[in-house]
């Protein structure tokens, strides 16, 4: 119990949003209740978690001061990512956790957005 407390108070902090019922918390309690078992994806793993680049993460803000005060959607990001969506959700996952990057609204109107310094 105090784990998953931990987890959502974690989830919320990275998601910027107030509550949390993300795919990530519930896929964590499915595991630790012994309904999921997790195995290692044949997909493209090693890219997908590879550190980011500064590269990386200029190619999102670049893209994200083109769309302006408003933001983008991930569809949109996606039209301007030269990689594979997977390694998107990782740079953006990426430039969250470090604070540069603002998320506003859910499913598929959230909105990305640099973060004002």
């Amino acid at each position: 119990p105090s784990d998953h407390a931990e987890l959502q108070a974690l989830a919320q902090e990275v998601c910027d949003q107030p509550t949390c019922p993300c795919a990530l918390l519930e896929r964590w309690q499915a595991w630790q209740s012994g309904n999921l078992e997790i195995t290692r994806s044949t997909g493209d793993t090693a890219t997908a978690t590879a550190e980011v680049t500064v590269e990386e993460r200029a190619t999102v803000s670049r893209a994200l001061i083109l769309f302006g005060d408003r933001g983008a959607t991930l569809a949109e990001l996606r039209n301007r990512w030269p990689g594979s969506p997977a390694r998107l959700q990782r740079v953006l996952d990426d430039l969250m956790a470090s604070g540069d990057l603002g998320v506003q609204g859910r499913g598929k109107g959230k909105r990305f957005g640099i973060k004002a310094s």
